[in-house]
């Protein structure tokens, strides 16, 4: 072969291996052919992980853009080419080969070479070539390490692998459902613009540019229309609207909202004049808004502002309020508090028309949800949009309104709402109106238990900012001194009834006096061990028996005390507890463990750190779980829930001191009266949460009268607990008291043979504390409890009327029922209300303030994060109950596992909540 015939282009070179030596032979290279790109090639991807360096063999067309950026795949060398003196030339790119390493080899590339032309002058080199091999790998992810480890056992796997999982991908897997759900919706898209193109051209709807009108015959139509439901019907036809009343429908809302909303929103621009029109389409947004995302869609478009004409028509006037009000009763505490910025119109409305019932009961209604949004939360008010909704006026006419006799049941509940709501952040404005304190008063006498709750939380919010905590330190000097006076002649006699051994007076002063000669002892013979057994007991035996000091002696030269070196690890009396403790852990028998506990919880307890408190007392309940005063350190906790449970399973230890004992019976009244009242204000007769509260109730009852009956007469909790049991008796007998509630003190002569009714007892309570110079503190239960007793006997007279005949209606009749125009089925409240299930479960709406009244049990799937109602929430795979939020509804994929949350049923009928709480 001639090797000038042809150009090096066209030539190629094979190496022959019939010799022991390696020569290149030209051969003539195939026609040239476009580049495959068929061709499959493995090309290296590497990457930086966990510190690591990661190298993945991927298999791409030739011509990808992969296998241009990524350097070619090259095999692993044989052992026997590894271990001679082959030596790889480094190449400058990915792609170049290493060039032959022989004699012959390069002596024929160079004849088959053409002469090659004279290079010109060097360019001079403006930078420094980079490094080979200096490139930073890319940083994978967790989730890409993942799926690249996927990908590699795919491929090195069985081969009937690929088989399989291509076989299930094309029987459907969940994206392919998916998308099969996606292609019928855009099938009923195009149906409905099919049917709306065929209405245009039959000349019922005209499409120009892009708005949206309706024909003049269809106008007249709607004037002619008698009743709102039927006008309704009408518009939601003529829109091809899917049924909203239902699930399913919302659904398809959300999936052509911009489009629907278009219509609508055309129709009532060209229409503001007509006032059917107009109330037809925002009762269609108002139905809208049951669902939570629809609702804050259209909240975004302004619905608020076009709600606001159709109060100044006196025939849209009612319908305007209606759909007010179903819009705050499902609405967010956004969308309330925005509707709250019209209390002065409603407020306007009602005095104009303040002999029309239906106006005073939908504007009391949306008030109490709008207004409850801006001052019913912990958190502070904000003061502008405060003082714009003018709560006094607010206050005053509402509390007029409930003594007319149109009041309805459902204007009455939701007032009550309003005014236990505003009582926390507006009290200075409710103290100084007499007759609305009188008729929340007066509602502890309702034949309603929630009713009666719902008052009771209201009186008691109107104290929240001024009262004083619950805090008190005694000083055994002052105990020493006021004893040193004697007890007055009839504090005397009840001590002495009762033992004076027993009393917390007496307990203490010898308690104090064991600690300091346990410590003196201490000093002279440094035993921690014998100083910690005499601490445990004291600890156990009252609460202020380890008292605060030094080891102090007077300096003659300064006539001050001074701190002196005793030679032990502590100066402090209380820093010897945690000395003393590890110096019982030494001992290591069960019994010393216990003590050693008891130290380290009380020293917790006497630095005021109840968090670590317990913390520890709960590591100590896995060790023992019958540690009583464990148990009593984490009654301490703010933890209603988890406080309760503690109390109930302290007060079953066997060994337990008369201390320990006294205080988890106050710990168990505290914790089961909070409970039942906050569970109560939320709960509807018939209800497991309903039967829950009644019994935390009752268990606070009980377990007062236990307290009453048992604890000294100079408790300093005696007082407290007694509050407790006046709320709790009240909130639970409600009308069966008398107005001078002298049944409160039946119970406890039963108990107790003292000739006392509860309120004497609390007068003592009172001076037992101010005889030893600790006064009791003006808390919120002692504040609810003047101010109940204060008003009691002037409420029943003043507003028992207006409760009584409250507690006679009827959701069912005429006189508590919403007005309606005409007929109940012509009228559009009626329809608002009405919302299905596509199947045959039933699911509630959360309720509002007032769980009695519900008038509109709207059937969504509520988000199991932040509890909006909304048709595109789906129901959890795993319990079928609770619901999961789909993506973009509050930013994020949100599935809240469901068995965390959801409670076991259980029967809760008085004290069997309580066994259920303290079952171990």
């Amino acid at each position: 072969m001639d090797p000038t015939s042809d150009s090096e282009d066209d030539l190629d070179y094979v190496p022959l291996e019939d010799t022991g030596d390696v020569v290149l032979q030209p051969m003539r290279k195939p026609a040239t052919k476009p580049p495959d790109s068929s061709r499959i090639v493995k090309i290296e991807k590497r990457y930086r992980f966990a510190g690591e360096d990661v190298i993945e063999v991927k298999e791409v067309p030739e011509d990808s853009e992969e296998a241009k950026k990524w350097p070619k795949w090259q095999p692993a060398l044989p052992e026997a080419i590894q271990s001679s003196s082959y030596t790889p030339v480094e190449s400058a790119g990915p792609s170049e080969l290493p060039a032959p390493s022989t004699a012959q080899a390069t002596t024929s590339a160079q004849e088959l070479k053409p002469a090659a032309k004279r290079p010109g002058p060097r360019k001079p080199k403006t930078k420094l070539a980079p490094l080979p091999g200096t490139q930073k790998a890319k940083k994978l992810t967790t989730l890409d390490k993942s799926s690249m480890d996927w990908r590699s056992h795919v491929q090195t796997g069985a081969s009937d692998l690929k088989d399989e999982l291509e076989a299930n991908r094309r029987g459907g897997g969940y994206l392919e459902r998916v998308e099969f759900l996606q292609r019928v919706e855009d099938r009923k898209v195009d149906a409905l613009d099919a049917m709306v193109e065929r209405a245009t051209r039959n000349g019922e709807v005209s499409r120009r540019s892009t708005t949206y009108t309706i024909s003049e015959s269809f106008v007249d139509d709607i004037e002619n229309a008698e009743g709102w439901n039927l006008i309704v019907t009408m518009l939601c036809e003529h829109f091809k609207l899917p049924d909203i009343t239902r699930r399913s429908g919302l659904k398809k809302v959300h999936a052509h909202f911009n489009e629907i909303y278009k219509k609508l929103n055309d129709v009532y621009t060209k229409n503001l004049g007509n006032d059917k029109i107009l109330g037809g389409i925002v009762g269609i947004w108002a139905k809208m808004s049951a669902d939570s995302i629809l609702r804050d869609r259209l909240f975004k478009e302004g619905l608020v502002s076009k709600m606001v004409p159709l109060l100044d028509m006196p025939s849209t006037r009612h319908i305007g309020l209606q759909a007010l009000s179903t819009v705050t009763h499902h609405g967010g505490i956004a969308s309330r508090q925005e509707i709250a910025k019209l209390t002065p119109k409603l407020l306007q409305l009602i005095n104009e028309f303040s002999d029309d019932a239906v106006v005073m009961e939908l504007a009391t209604v949306t008030m109490a949800h709008a207004i409850g949004a801006v001052v019913g939360q912990e958190q502070e008010p904000d003061h502008r949009l405060l003082a714009s909704i003018d709560i006094r006026s607010v206050l005053k006419l509402t509390v007029d309104n409930l003594r007319k006799p149109s009041a309805s049941h459902l204007m009455i509940n939701h007032a009550v709402g309003l005014l236990t709501s505003v009582t926390l952040h507006c009290y200075k404005e409710c103290k100084a109106m007499p007759p609305l304190i009188q008729f929340l008063t007066a509602c502890l006498r309702s034949s309603d238990l929630t009713t009666r709750c719902n008052a009771l939380g209201g009186l008691t919010r109107l104290n929240g900012l001024e009262a004083e905590p619950n805090k008190q330190f005694f000083d055994p000097r002052k105990i020493m001194d006021a004893v040193s006076r004697r007890f007055p002649d009839n504090l005397t006699d009840i001590i002495m009834d009762y033992g004076m051994d027993r009393c917390d007076t007496t307990l203490t002063l010898r308690s104090s006096a064991d600690f300091q000669r346990a410590l003196m002892k201490c000093v002279q013979d440094h035993d921690l061990y014998a100083l910690g057994k005499t601490i445990a007991q004291l600890v156990v035996r009252t609460e202020f028996s380890i008292t605060g000091g030094a080891y102090q002696t007077m300096n003659e030269q300064t006539g001050q005390w001074e701190i002196v070196n005793t030679g032990l690890p502590f100066t402090m009396w209380g820093d010897a507890l945690p000395h003393c403790a590890r110096a019982l852990r030494q001992k290591g028998t069960k019994e010393d463990f216990d003590d050693a506990e008891i130290c380290e919880l009380k020293h917790h307890v006497l630095q005021q750190n109840i968090p670590a408190a317990i913390r520890a007392g709960q590591e100590v309940l896995q060790r023992n779980p019958q540690l009583a005063y464990a148990h009593y350190v984490i009654a301490l906790g703010a933890d209603n829930t988890q406080g309760l449970k503690s109390a109930k399973k302290g007060l079953k230890c066997k060994q337990i001191t008369p201390f320990v004992r006294h205080y988890l019976l106050w710990r168990a009244v505290e914790h089961a009266g909070n409970l039942g009242l906050v569970v109560l204000q939320q709960a509807t007769e018939g209800e497991k949460d309903y039967g829950e509260g009644i019994a935390f109730l009752v268990s606070a009852c009980e377990d007062a009268k236990t307290f009453i009956s048992e604890a000294p007469p100079d408790n300093r909790h005696m007082e407290t607990v007694l509050n407790w049991y006046i709320i709790c008796s009240i909130a639970i007998r409600g009308p069966e008291l008398s107005n001078d509630m002298r049944e409160l003190g039946v119970s406890i002569l039963e108990l107790q043979d003292t000739g006392q009714d509860a309120l004497e007892k609390v007068a003592l309570a009172d001076q037992f504390a101010n005889f030893l110079e600790h006064p009791p503190k003006k808390t919120q239960m002692r504040l609810t409890r003047q101010l109940i007793v204060q008003y009691y006997q002037t409420a029943a007279k003043n507003w028992g009327s207006v409760v009584e005949r409250f507690d006679r209606m009827d959701l069912s009749s005429e006189s508590c029922s919403i007005p309606s125009p005409s007929k109940a089925e012509d009228d559009l409240a009626a329809w608002l209300d009405d919302l299905h299930f596509d199947d045959d479960e039933h699911e509630h709406a959360q309720r509002c303030a007032h769980p009695k009244i519900s008038i509109n049990s709207v059937s969504l799937y509520r988000c199991s994060h932040c509890g909006n109602p909304s048709a595109v929430l789906r129901k959890c795979g795993g319990c079928g109950t609770a619901t999961k939020a789909v993506k973009n509804h509050i930013g994020a994929n949100i599935n809240v596992s469901a068995s965390r949350r959801h409670r076991e049923d259980s029967v809760c009928i008085f004290n069997a909540i309580i066994a259920l709480l303290t079952a171990s």
